[in-house]
């Protein structure tokens, strides 16, 4: 009945110069016949054809509206789109017979296949292997070995790369990644998908050669390019290909994982890389200053303030590697970095499920300052040495001191506990190694009761503590006396 009516009322047999003042009367048959059968729709476009010259804006907007949802009704669901960062990923061209056109094959959704069915432990060892395969392809195609071997000692051989009085210049400001982020996450994900393989019992005789071969020749790389002849000049000019400081990011995302058979591989690589620039530069306490080593601290410190627990135990893994492994004067230098990286995991895991990543980092806080505390025998030639141990337990007791009250308990406790340690390596009483440093507690010890009050809960207590602590010390640190 409706549609007849809608009918009836857009073939009134007058002409259309006698309808405009009631063209507003239309508007409604109209719309109501655009929504209808076929028909209706087809007698409803004919009469809009007629009357669009001498519709007003109001109703026009109004009936292409209708138009508007119409077409998109077949749109129930947005559309699935992926965005690309960049338009050209890494690719190889397949050649086929019948085509005169080689095909463009993208590595990057094959690398990370391979690599996601790598670390999959339900994946057949049939399909691992082939993984392997291709994730080893991919990075010996992915290496320039054009120079030939003579050429490769006497670069190596060198003796700027020896010689003390030949400066390695320390790391400034950003260092250079490859602008290609495309490419350089595909070998990322393939150099942290070959220490997967290495870990897996099947592959390890196969994928060690490679591994050690990797890491070298990306460890070499960074050599030649912040130490030797060319060193310079690589600052002048903008380095071009891939950037060696990639090994450093795979190394840090297999050692934060969260299986952790993944940090065998990567302390044998860690100890592969600090040997390889041992050698090359003739001792490792010119092996620490290579920016590849700055970037490592920098980069495996940061493992300690990531949300997960596996990241942050990753982290205190890759501290003892360095505060035990590396030169004692670049250790020394980092000793506050390594601190607060530390007492962080502890703070920030306080309460939750850390699957003893709190205990992993004050067992390897105490060690790190049972070794770095220990006294250095001054015999005229370390000098340096004995200045940067000084510089640098003077920077890590000013911070123990200041944790000493902190809200945290297991940071405050550490922090005690961390004193202790100190004066027995250093054969003093707690009270004169925090001597120097009185001035931090002043504020608190003894507690100010208009300070207390505008404290939290876990302050005051932390400031409580702090005070039992200092003034049950033997020598007292501080004395609460009557204020006359």
């Amino acid at each position: 009945m409706k549609d007849l009516f809608v009918e009836l009322c857009l073939t009134v047999p007058v002409r259309l110069s006698s309808l405009l003042r009631y063209l507003s009367l239309l508007m409604d048959p109209l719309v109501s016949a655009l929504n209808g059968s076929h028909t209706l729709i087809s007698q409803g476009l004919r009469t809009l054809e007629l009357c669009v010259d001498n519709l007003q804006p109001d109703f026009l907007y109004e009936v292409l509206g209708k138009f508007g949802g119409g077409n998109r009704k077949m749109m129930l669901e947005p559309q699935k789109l992926e965005y690309n960062t960049c338009n050209t990923p890494p690719a190889i061209l397949v050649h086929f017979i019948d085509h005169s056109k080689p095909v463009c094959l993208s590595v990057d959704k094959i690398i990370d296949t391979a690599f996601t069915a790598l670390k999959t432990s339900t994946t057949d060892p049939f399909y691992r292997r082939h993984c392997w395969e291709i994730i080893r392809c991919y990075l010996v195609a992915s290496l320039h070995l054009n120079d030939d071997a003579m050429s490769f000692k006497k670069l190596f051989s060198h003796p700027s790369f020896t010689d003390p009085l030949c400066k390695i210049s320390p790391m400034q400001g950003i260092p250079y990644k490859s602008a290609d982020k495309q490419a350089r996450a595909t070998i990322q994900t393939a150099i942290t998908g070959m220490f997967v393989a290495s870990a897996i019992k099947e592959l390890r005789k196969d994928v060690l050669p490679y591994m050690v071969f990797t890491v070298t020749h990306y460890t070499m790389v960074a050599i030649s390019q912040q130490a030797g002849p060319f060193a310079l000049a690589a600052k002048q000019s903008q380095p071009e290909g891939m950037d060696p400081l990639v090994l450093i990011d795979s190394l840090a995302a297999i050692i934060g994982h969260e299986e952790k058979e993944l940090v065998k591989p990567c302390h044998l690589a860690l100890v592969l890389l600090e040997q390889t620039c041992a050698n090359v530069l003739g001792s490792l306490h010119r092996a620490c200053q290579l920016p590849l080593m700055e970037y490592m601290a920098e980069r495996m410190c940061s493992l300690c303030y990531e949300r997960a627990w596996y990241s942050k135990m990753g982290g205190c893994y890759a501290i003892k590697f360095m505060f035990e492994k590396l030169d004692r004067c670049w250790v020394f230098e980092h000793l506050f970095s390594f601190l607060k990286a530390l007492l962080f995991v502890m703070m920030d895991l306080t309460g939750e499920v850390s699957s003893g990543a709190i205990e992993l980092a004050k067992g390897h806080l105490e060690r790190m300052l049972t070794l770095c505390a220990a006294p250095v025998e001054k015999d005229g030639t370390n000098d340096e040495l004995v200045n940067a141990q000084k510089k640098s337990l003077f920077e890590v007791t000013n911070e123990l001191v200041r944790q000493v009250t902190s809200p945290n308990s297991i940071v405050r406790e550490q922090a005690m506990h961390s004193l202790q340690v100190l004066a027995k390596i250093q054969d003093r009483t707690v009270t004169q190694v925090m001597e120097p440093h009185k001035e931090i507690l002043e504020k608190y010890i003894p507690p100010k009761k208009h300070l207390l009050q505008h404290q939290p809960a876990n302050a005051q207590i932390g400031i409580m503590d702090g005070n039992t602590f200092c003034t049950t010390l033997e020598p007292r640190l501080f004395t609460i006396g009557t204020v006359s």
